[in-house]
């Protein structure tokens, strides 16, 4: 109850951003335009729109194990700020990895022809509370707010120079990142795509562990679907350990069922939680 309250007062707050800007520089608008799916699984706030790009508010983000993907399995540049996760351009639709769980994000109003980018916007004073604690909600509102404003300043020199802007995923380390390969349909084949082998070989190289999840798009847990997860994670083992890794630093998971990385309800979705995921630390 506490979280909406302060949600619908940051609504009203952000709508009310600009007062008193100058007006050559009208702002942009920040828009609540989506719907998230398993959100508190990865212990999301919200999703919002903001000059451009979309924005996800984690509550104790980790840069290490979270992953933004979009309908292609691709995963989506990105840079934190704070509490903020700012996701280059604005996404029709995406998905939330991390060690936690999957969260599906949709947006629910179709996205715009041209997007502009707008400048940094200076916070006004919050308004007056009326409850109890809020004191308390009215330091959350101004902690968010100084965020966004942050996030305008550095969104506006990205506009200037995209370079500015080069999100954590692509300084770091080909490690940190995971490896999907996807399956068909009851198959344990591994034939991962030539590119996707190049990066394979490079983790190979690194000489460190390595984790495997075998994964299917069973929403019940069964014996053939148990065996299913486990020999696509064998299966990937297999080609690892041709490649060069020693198979004493690789471990092996396998998920018979859930802990989908898409829409479970679509072909596109089911296609790609048929998959296992490589990961090098």
């Amino acid at each position: 109850m506490k979280r909406m309250k302060i949600g619908m007062m940051m609504g009203g707050a952000l709508a009310g951003i600009g007062v008193g800007a100058c007006t050559t520089t009208p702002p942009s608008p920040v828009g609540f335009n989506y719907q998230v799916d398993n959100g508190q699984a990865n212990r999301i706030v919200q999703v919002f729109d903001l000059s451009g790009n979309t924005v996800v508010q984690i509550r104790h983000v980790d840069p290490k194990s979270t992953r933004f993907y979009n309908a292609q399995n691709v995963e989506i540049p990105h840079e934190i700020v704070g509490e903020n996760v700012v996701l280059r351009g604005l996404q029709g639709s995406f998905t939330v990895s991390s060690r936690l769980a999957a969260s599906r994000i949709v947006r629910t109003v179709p996205l715009p022809t041209a997007v502009a980018a707008g400048g940094a916007l200076p916070v006004p004073a919050a308004p007056a509370a009326k409850e109890q604690d809020g004191g308390t909600m009215l330091a959350e509102i101004a902690r968010i707010k100084k965020e966004i404003a942050e996030l305008r300043n550095r969104l506006a020199v990205a506009a200037d120079a995209p370079a500015a802007m080069a999100p954590a995923v692509v300084d770091a380390p080909p490690q940190a990142a995971i490896i999907r390969v996807s399956f068909r349909d009851n198959s344990q084949r591994f034939t991962p795509p030539r590119e996707v082998r190049a990066r394979l070989a490079t983790l190979a190289q690194g000489g460190g562990s390595v984790a495997v999840r075998g994964f299917t798009d069973s929403a019940q847990p069964s014996p053939a679907s148990e065996a299913l997860a486990k020999g696509r994670a064998a299966a990937a083992k297999r080609f690892l350990v041709r490649l060069g890794v020693d198979p004493k630093k690789i471990s092996v998971q396998y998920e018979p069922a859930g802990k989908f990385a898409a829409d479970n309800g679509t072909e596109e979705g089911r296609a790609a939680n048929r998959r296992v995921e490589i990961q090098a630390s």
